[in-house]
């Protein structure tokens, strides 16, 4: 990365219009308006929905409700009604005015019951009302609001908004190109910290100065395993690296690398083998998920379904001596996701309410696996775009796919 790099944004009139087809879909499912939830408070597994409406994050952390003094720190809301008016509910005072868009703010350190009033104020406390971001939501909450709200008909709308998500303007896009960027060259620096002497920590510290040197950008994590441990996807626990060990010649290392750049992730893993001179098994294994992914991108055109690109990396690995088992020993059947505020919907997978979804135009995706052998495995995965004329580009392409050999 360089300071020519120029940071793109979204224009606030997107946000309007993005809150105007999340009222027109309640709309269409005869709701009188939403209740859209979300969790900040340094999390970056389910924030998106709220930013994605009104580009506001919470960063106070999670912290034990206390009312009537404080409840739901942490947490925000935003209420959509069906004809279009809207309003953030949040927890904090220091809201940022300059980046927030939206009609209307509410602050109350108890937000549960801030929220309560802002929902009667828009006429929302009886009828059918959608609730967007349950899993977000602790139960403390939804128990406020079904006993202040008796008239009211919640109804599970959890995945509204993810299905605005799912299909990027123009400018997204641009957001996920940026990320892209971003997330190669933090994978770069750690990637050249597998020699060795060094361990896990020079890696994770590697990313994570870089990362925090860079404006906007939020390191999630960096699950990985190496050595005698590499057959997992993330074999430490708080922190997931292991500090502790160092690399031996021949340890092989798949550091996976998911974090954001303004809100928009990027998600990225390579493999290394530590000082570069791999056993012809580790080259299978590297190769084979490398192999993988790009089989999967190659079969991606607007109109192939989620499940349908499944079966293209299942019978890559079949056909590559790498069963399902073994492919999937320590990590998920799945082989990769749409990017956007977090791992966004559809998943590449089957048995799920994602496998008939078909990719279409103007997405960005992340597609990976990790393959195993002799209790060892190589983890891959490569960030795309499927163009608006439905070519697919690959943005992670400067990163090898042979790391050092």
């Amino acid at each position: 990365m360089s300071e020519a790099d120029v940071q793109p944004k979204i224009p606030p009139a997107e946000f309007a219009e993005r809150r105007a087809r999340a009222a027109a879909r309640a709309r269409e499912l005869g709701y009188r308006g939403l209740i859209v939830w979300s969790r900040g408070g340094a999390t970056y597994d389910n924030f998106g929905d709220v930013l994605y409406l009104t580009n506001h994050y919470g960063p106070f952390p999670w912290i034990n409700d206390k009312p009537p003094l404080w409840t739901g720190r942490s947490h925000s809301v935003v209420v959509v009604t069906a004809d279009g008016a809207s309003e953030l509910v949040t927890e904090i005072t220091d809201w940022r005015s300059d980046l927030v868009h939206v009609d209307a703010v509410h602050v109350d350190r108890n937000l549960y019951r801030g929220l309560i009033e802002v929902v009667r104020r828009h006429g929302l406390d009886e009828g059918d009302i959608g609730v967007v971001g349950l899993e977000a939501m602790p139960a403390s909450a939804y128990r406020v609001l079904a006993a202040e709200l008796p008239k009211a008909n919640l109804c599970d709308a959890d995945d509204l908004v993810m299905g605005l998500r799912m299909h990027k303007s123009d400018a997204e896009i641009e957001m996920l190109r940026y990320s892209a960027k971003v997330g190669t060259a933090i994978t770069r620096a750690m990637m050249e910290q597998i020699v060795p002497g060094n361990t896990d920590g020079d890696l994770a510290a590697a990313g994570l100065s870089l990362g925090a040197r860079m404006p906007g950008v939020a390191q999630w994590d960096i699950p990985l395993a190496s050595g005698g441990c590499s057959g997992h996807f993330q074999y430490g626990r708080l922190p997931s690296w292991d500090a502790a060990t160092p690399y031996r010649p021949g340890d092989i290392v798949h550091p996976d690398n998911y974090g954001y750049a303004n809100g928009y992730i990027y998600d990225i893993v390579r493999t290394r083998v530590a000082g570069d001179r791999p056993e012809e098994w580790q080259k299978e294994v590297i190769d084979g998920a490398a192999g993988c992914v790009r089989a999967v991108i190659a079969a991606m055109r607007p109109g192939i379904t989620a499940g349908e690109l499944f079966d293209v990396g299942k019978g890559y690995l079949i056909a590559n001596g790498f069963t399902d088992e073994v492919a999937f020993n320590t990590s998920f059947p799945c082989f990769g996701h749409q990017d956007g505020h977090a791992f966004d919907d559809p998943w590449l997978a089957r048995n799920t309410p994602d496998e008939n979804v078909p990719v279409v135009a103007g997405t960005v995706w992340s597609i990976e696996i990790q393959v195993g052998k002799n209790g060892h495995a190589a983890g891959f995965e490569d960030m795309v775009v499927v163009n608006r004329d439905g070519t697919v580009e690959i943005l992670t392409e400067d990163l090898p796919i042979r790391w050092g050999y």
